[in-house]
């Protein structure tokens, strides 16, 4: 019995230590294939995440003892195991491996799950896989169909993809609260590449929200992501995010910094669709700036690397940008040309704000032609056909684009021809868009073209009136250009 009891304690004395070591061994082993495998999957160059399924995968895989298909993986390799996957019935897993190499495979395998049973985790994984697709329609309707009661990942995709409808529809508040639930439950599943994709998406929320300092916040933490998982484009895209963030704030020295390493950063990993795409936020930056000829450069750069990766989007952007060079310069008929050519590339892009906004830049280049035209009627016919085109598709969303813009320009245009009453009631319906959602140059601007209508009209007590009103929302910036015009303005009814 002595024997028996001194055995029993060198056991537990010595076995502990050795099971300590075995069973730290096999999860060293696994920490040092996720991390191993995320990396190789992550610079093959795919936009496709699952990283908890990744992980479970991995499980399975060192557990079974599969180390050549564990050092494929590493390789960004995934036949071997999706030959495994297929082979033990476990289709879901299968499924999202074709995710990382090949969306429309997987997309089939996921839909064929679904029609044998309906789960809240594969309806995810398609919103995902859809929307990459730019099948927006079915990305949305594989949303709606997840239960509000999903947890955990499911829970965090389907609040990611609320966000990103919410900010498309125009309505950053709601994109904002859906996108920071997002983000906190990606982090509790140490889903860290989700995490930073919806920092980044996050960020530019807050970027078009005007709350600078929380988007500056969301991009450096993404960032950080980005370094730590050694993810070179998601650095990439994160610096070139910096860079506009910093364009927006007018710090043109800090973006074209920002901008730079960003191309320095995508040169050495040869990421020919972020160089693309880095040229047309240089032409953006140089438009902002003034300096059109380098402006004209970079977009002319960015849409010939955009044509040869077949990128229509970027093509878009290009030619947008270059509509905007176009009317800086004062040739309205190239501005009008480019941004046909934007609004053909947008169609189908899923991209509403964009597509309106190549609109309505036509508009306003027919509307400009017009004004030193013989045939003024002939511009502004074609100006109003495209700005009632998108007053009437604007009326369930409109993004991010301002139909504002599109009842202010009509106003103008009925303004010329002197139905002054007419464009009285556009001005006022421009005015309670923009006091829906509070843009204080945009509200100053209504009141002072409903001032000029009423002048017209013959109102001269009605337009000093109004024209006070936009001297007070236009005093959020007193060293404007419109705060010294509406100090003029009501000068001269003063005299």
């Amino acid at each position: 019995m002595k024997y028996f009891f001194l055995c029993a304690i060198f056991l537990f004395f010595i076995g502990l230590p050795l099971a300590f070591f075995f069973g730290s061994r096999h999860l060293f082993a696994r920490r040092h294939y996720n991390k191993k495998i995320l990396s190789a999957l992550a610079a093959a160059g795919t936009k496709y995440q699952a990283t908890p399924y990744l992980r479970q995968i991995i499980k399975i895989l060192h557990a079974a003892g599969k180390t050549d298909i564990l050092s494929a993986l590493g390789k960004a390799q995934t036949a071997s195991a999706i030959r495994f996957f297929k082979a033990a019935d476990k289709d879901f897993y299968a499924a999202v491996l074709e995710g990382y190499t090949d969306l429309a495979e997987a997309a089939n395998l996921f839909e064929a799950i679904l029609r044998r049973q309906a789960e809240d985790k594969v309806l995810a994984e398609l919103c995902k896989i859809y929307y990459l697709q730019g099948k927006t329609g079915r990305c949305r309707l594989a949303l709606s169909k997840i239960s509000p009661k999903a947890k955990g990942y499911v829970k965090a995709l389907r609040q990611y993809f609320e966000m990103i409808f919410f900010a498309q529809e125009g309505d950053l508040r709601q994109a904002a609260d859906s996108g920071a639930s997002a983000e906190k439950l990606f982090s509790a599943c140490n889903a860290w590449e989700e995490d930073a994709g919806c920092l980044l998406f996050l960020g530019t929320v807050y970027r078009v929200s005007s709350l600078f300092d929380a988007a500056y916040i969301m991009f450096k933490s993404a960032l950080s992501l980005a370094e730590r998982l050694q993810n070179p484009s998601l650095k990439t895209e994160v610096l070139g995010n910096l860079g506009m963030l910093m364009m927006t704030e007018n710090r043109f020295t800090d973006s074209f910094s920002y901008l730079q390493e960003a191309v320095r950063h995508a040169k050495s990993h040869g990421q020919e669709n972020f160089l693309a795409e880095l040229n047309n936020q240089k032409a953006l930056l140089k438009i902002l700036g003034g300096n059109l000829l380098a402006a004209s450069r970079y977009a002319k750069i960015a849409q010939k690397r955009h044509q040869r990766l077949h990128n229509q989007i970027g093509q878009a952007m290009s030619s947008e940008l270059l509509s905007y060079i176009a009317k800086a310069k004062g040739d309205y008929a190239q501005m009008v040309k480019q941004a046909q050519e934007a609004e053909i590339l947008y169609q189908n892009s899923g991209n509403l704000s964009a597509y309106f906004e190549s609109m309505y830049l036509q508009a306003e280049g027919y509307y400009l032609q017009g004004l030193d035209a013989a045939s003024a009627d002939t511009f502004f016919a074609k100006a109003e056909e495209k700005l009632r085109f998108l007053t009437s598709k604007t009326v369930k969303t409109s993004g991010c684009f301002h139909p504002s813009n599109a009842y202010t320009l009509l106003g103008l245009i009925y303004l010329y021809r002197k139905d002054y009453h007419r464009a009285k009631a556009l001005f006022n319906k421009s005015l309670s868009l923009e006091q829906k959602d509070e843009r204080l140059v945009g509200i100053a601007t209504d009141f002072a073209n409903i001032g000029l209508s009423e002048k017209l009209i013959g109102n001269q007590e009605l337009a000093r009136k109004n024209i006070e009103l936009a001297l007070e929302y236009a005093a959020a910036d007193t060293e404007s250009d419109l705060y010294r015009h509406l100090q003029q303005m009501l000068q001269e009814f003063k005299n």
